[in-house]
């Protein structure tokens, strides 16, 4: 996990470079199940996600893990069955030479809110979050009986296509639990916000809420009973 030299010694490493032996009964990648193994598009790096809620990224030419760091933000769940859950790996035909961003399908038993997480791979820099919209909430869903595995929010599978609707651009498209599949364009509207902003827009509208509350409440007079 935490293995920087890798097992196969680089062209300009000096005559003491040591290299971890190649099989360890001991030498683990997660600290969980391993759910997901992807290559990026040009086979230079490895991309495994597990149970701890870890990304990990391991150089192809000598098996060192990079040590990218992608946060806190990423979740896959302890208590969703094992099945295969891989992030989504744009080419640098898309992006650029070094520019490979990585999309996670990020999903949490207790909020599923089902959000992806776009990350600079090289880097593990969080980039957009972007998010199903019209989603009740994991507590209402709950209440209603449902199950987390067949919600809306836990996204099974993410896909993409060179070529947008227009001709231009990236589509991508998801897989849900509901049995639906949502197509996402990579062109978002102008004046779009951002995670702040939308976050200060949610304070302003519970504000204001609050307010009309607190005049309603005002202007209802205890009722009153005659006998």
């Amino acid at each position: 996990m935490d293995d920087a030299v890798g097992v196969v010694a680089p062209s300009s490493a000096p005559s003491s470079y040591q290299p971890r032996p190649p099989f360890s009964r001991h030498a683990r990648a997660h600290n969980g199940a391993v759910t997901g193994v992807r290559w990026t598009s040009n086979g230079s790096h490895l991309v495994t996600t597990g149970q701890d809620a870890r990304i990990r990224v391991w150089d192809a030419g000598t098996g060192a893990n990079t040590l990218v760091h992608f946060g806190p933000r990423v979740r896959n769940s302890v208590s969703s069955h094992l099945a295969e859950r891989v992030p989504l790996i744009l080419p640098q035909s898309i992006m650029g030479s070094g520019q490979e961003t990585l999309l996670w399908p990020n999903f949490n038993d207790q909020d599923d809110r089902g959000e992806i997480f776009m990350f600079g791979l090289r880097d593990g820099s969080f980039l957009k979050r972007l998010k199903v919209p019209g989603l009740i909430s994991a507590e209402r869903h709950r209440q209603r009986g449902g199950s987390n595995a067949l919600s809306a929010a836990r996204i099974n599978a993410l896909a993409w296509r060179g070529n947008g609707a227009s001709g231009e651009g990236l589509e991508m498209f998801s897989a849900h639990g509901d049995g639906t599949i949502r197509a996402w364009a990579s062109r978002a509207p102008e004046g779009e916000p951002d995670e702040e902003e939308e976050e200060a827009e949610v304070e302003e509208r519970k504000r204001k809420r609050d307010v009309l509350d607190e005049i309603y409440q005002g202007l209802v007079a205890p009722s009153v009973r005659f006998t």
